[in-house]
């Protein structure tokens, strides 16, 4: 930083685009070091000469985004996008923008237009997925995970299909939700102490309580832990146990 000081100071730069790429630099180095306003300033003086320089306008935004400046990195991400409207990585940062703003539905949008972006990204329809199921837009979270599984990124992990058969049994789809429970149980078999394990377990409870059959969920809830018991499903055992005149 204090060399491309000197060098700006000096205006000993051979050409305007060298003190241009020294003030750029300098830039970069003030963000990678937290240093956020001269991180912005090297940033605004560089896109004064230069307002279309889309790595400018990203790494401004960047700045902007962690000095709690939203507004204004979604100003400098939308100038970009303009420009290259196929950054996944552009859309993914102003969706982050939006969420420090507390605009979920925009944010929520920016990230599903990433995910629809080639190529497909594992990580990135699976947060899609998960917001989705978090706004109760259950059909669209688990069509998200049905088309990541057709897609080269596939088959999906064990997190992804117990997102999955979640999104199903919230939806209705008793069957589709079972058959996700059953792949994960199936792949956990050896891991009797497995997290994932136990929420297939439960996951397939959840199935036989919102089908009525209080028998086998009562067989196959009691092999839950009670900490792993949520408060909807704890509610529904609650039900079956009353149907069986059990205490």
């Amino acid at each position: 930083i204090e060399d491309y000081t000197r060098l700006i100071s000096a205006n000993t730069a051979h050409t305007a685009f060298a003190l241009d790429q020294s003030l750029l630099e300098r830039g970069r180095l003030h963000l990678e070091c937290g240093d956020w306003p001269p991180a912005i300033a090297d940033f605004s003086s560089y896109l004064e000469e230069h307002p279309d320089h889309v790595s400018a306008l990203t790494l401004r935004a960047r700045a902007f985004l962690a000095h709690d400046e939203a507004d204004k990195a979604i100003t400098d991400l939308t100038l970009a996008l303009l420009q290259t409207p196929h950054a996944v990585d552009l859309y993914i940062l102003r969706a982050a923008a939006f969420d420090q703003m507390n605009e979920p539905t925009a944010a929520l949008a920016d990230l599903q237009k990433a995910a629809r972006l080639p190529p497909a990204d594992s990580a990135l329809m699976q947060k899609v997925s998960e917001r989705l199921f978090q706004d109760h837009q259950y059909a669209r979270a688990a069509k998200t995970l049905d088309t990541l599984a057709e897609s080269a990124a596939g088959p999906l992990s064990t997190a992804q299909r117990l997102l999955r058969g979640q999104a199903r049994l919230a939806n209705g789809n008793f069957d589709g939700a079972y058959e996700d429970a059953c792949a994960v149980s199936d792949a956990e078999s050896n891991s009797s102490d497995s997290a994932s394990a136990t929420e297939a377990v439960l996951l397939q409870s959840l199935i036989a309580l919102r089908r009525n059959d209080d028998a086998e969920a009562l067989r196959l809830i009691r092999n839950v832990p009670e900490t792993s018991l949520t408060p909807d499903s704890l509610f529904l055992y609650g039900q079956a146990l009353a149907r069986q005149n059990q205490p």
